[in-house]
Formats: C-alpha cells, structure tokens, sequence
C-alpha cells in the first residue's frame, strides 16, 4: 500500500506530534508499506530535521508563502494536484492549517480514500484558550472541517475520551482508536533529513 501522511508542520517545537507522523511512516515503511510524508515549513526556522535512509521514503516540505499563518504554500498546493492520484490512502495528521484542508478536499474529490486523525483539535477546551480566533474558527469548521470529516473514510482517535468528544459532533463516520507510540527511532540517534523543494 502506498500512503502519504500530511502534516502542516514538521518543525521540532509543534510538540510530539511531528516525532509520531515521522516514526508512523518509518515502521509502515519496515512493514513492507510505502509511506511519505508531504509538509510545509518557514525556511528560517525548520532547519532541524533527522535523516534516515529507507528504501521509498520520501519528505516532501514546501516554503510557506503568504497566508502563513495557516501554512499555505503554492508548491504544496500543487504538488498535492499532480501527485495525490499516485497514493492508496492519505492520513491527515491535524486541523485548520491549508495542507491538511486541502489535501483532504483533494482526497475527497478524487475519491481517494482518506482518514483524519484530529490529535486533540477538536476539544472543547482549546476553543476557551483561543478566544481571539474563534469566528475565524467557526468559519473554517463550517466551510471546511466538518464537511470534510463527514465524507472521511473514517476518524483516528488515540483514547477512549477523545472518540467520547468527537462521538458527539456526530459526524457519523467510524472512529477508531489507535494509541500513540514511541518507536525505537526515539531512543537513537537522530539522522533523518528533510529534502526541502523550493
């Protein structure tokens, strides 16, 4: 099975969720999968990335252009249009970033088969830590999100609590539950590095 997974951001400070798309795609790879990985980045700040050589495995990172604030990027943009066709499944790692709307809308369009994986984004919660942004979000939910995870082929969830939370949004797809885990990539030396197209 060929799959690409979409992240909006690979940069070391977004937290874990890097490190568990990137581990994701090494074992699918050992598991006799093709698995890659399509991003953006800001060239000033995404620098620090590791290396690691496996048969078929790609990082693609496009440069962010305006709208950076959502990560658009007009390579991105159509890399994901020429190429997408090419995969059997797209994993959406995340929300309300371009790369993952619209690699999803991409997805949908040419039915492909496509599965979001939310990570936390859709609890309640972030909405009072967020206050400033909160029209905008519920733009972005109505036109984008919500249609979308509705026509998934299914929503990954990583805890019982989480699916309890996406359950009541009632998007009427399957959620499965799938934990997140460490490879044995976190406890060595970090050698993989992104070829970052310009």
């Amino acid at each position: 099975m060929k799959i690409l997974h979409v992240i909006s951001s690979l940069n070391k400070n977004d937290g874990g969720l890097p490190e568990f798309v990137k581990n994701l795609a090494i074992q699918q790879n050992k598991n006799g999968n093709i698995a890659n990985i399509i991003t953006t980045h800001d060239l000033l700040k995404d620098d620090n990335f590791i290396k690691k050589k496996l048969k078929n495995f790609k990082v693609y990172s496009f440069e962010r252009n305006f709208f950076k604030n959502i990560n658009y990027s007009g390579k991105f943009k159509k890399f994901i249009d020429k190429n997408l066709s090419k995969y059997d499944l797209i994993h959406i790692h995340g929300l309300y970033r371009f790369p993952t709307t619209y690699a999803a809308y991409k997805a949908f369009k040419k039915k492909i088969p496509y599965i979001i994986s939310p990570h936390g984004s859709l609890d309640p919660y972030l909405y009072k830590q967020s206050k400033k942004n909160i029209i905008l979000k519920r733009i972005w939910e109505f036109l984008f999100e919500f249609p979308l995870l509705k026509r998934s082929n299914a929503i990954h969830s990583t805890c019982k609590a989480e699916q309890k939370k996406i359950l009541k949004y009632n998007f009427k797809r399957k959620i499965f539950i799938t934990k997140l885990f460490i490879s044995d990539l976190f406890f060595k030396k970090k050698i993989f590095k992104i070829n970052k197209e310009k």
